[in-house]
């Protein structure tokens, strides 16, 4: 997962890519063995996969599950007859996963298409602007659904349980953080599905 995530972030930093007007730094040549043509399938693949209905909330693999202050609670809850509460507000965080999908994949899809053979690693440029386009992505989702919603009602009552208390703009970080972890995962399991079974040769002219 981590070989993907490092060509994933060096096509993002690559100009015309990372942004209008910001360039980015670039550290001493670290070369990526990557086909470009299977990057391209694999990321194809991976965001149809997590972008539909249940892509993150039926794969084990990726599911977002409650952030660490929640968790803890989790099980109190439960025996308190909250578990409603806390199953809303994980399906409402994959949801948002899943709707931000469609959101950020034509910048990864164009980013894996343009990535040369011998792309170098950059610095934190790619990483950041990826980060930056998914939380715009998860603001987006949560304006029109109700994941704020399911936050709040679930902080109130830990609040009210245990003092417990959170900021719902460290949970659109978390999901964001969940969302990108999910799609660096998802690359690496196309990709060693689509080396299992060679690509086609494309017929000469």
């Amino acid at each position: 997962m981590k070989r993907h995530r490092l060509f994933l972030l060096a096509a993002l930093a690559l100009p015309g890519l990372a942004g209008a007007g910001t360039p980015e730094t670039v550290v001493p040549a670290q070369v990526v063995d990557v086909r470009p043509e299977l990057l391209s399938l694999s990321a194809k693949a991976a965001l149809e996969r997590l972008g539909q209905t249940d892509g993150f909330l039926a794969n084990p693999a990726v599911r977002i599950g409650l952030p660490k202050n929640f968790a803890r609670a989790d099980g109190i809850l439960r025996m308190l007859g909250q578990g409603d509460k806390v199953d809303d507000l994980v399906r409402g965080m994959n949801r948002a996963a899943e709707q931000a999908i469609p959101l950020v994949a034509p910048r990864i899809l164009a980013a894996a298409a343009n990535l040369p053979p011998d792309a170098a690693l950059p610095g934190p440029g790619g990483e950041a602007l990826l980060g930056q386009a998914m939380l715009a992505a998860i603001d987006n989702v949560a304006a029109s659904s109700d994941l704020l919603g399911a936050y709040n009602r679930l902080a109130q009552k830990l609040k009210q349980l245990a003092g417990l208390r959170g900021e719902f703009s460290s949970l659109r970080d978390y999901v964001s953080r969940k969302t990108l972890e999910g799609i660096y995962l998802s690359l690496a399991e196309e990709e060693r599905r689509l080396r299992a079974a060679p690509l086609p040769v494309a017929s000469q002219p």
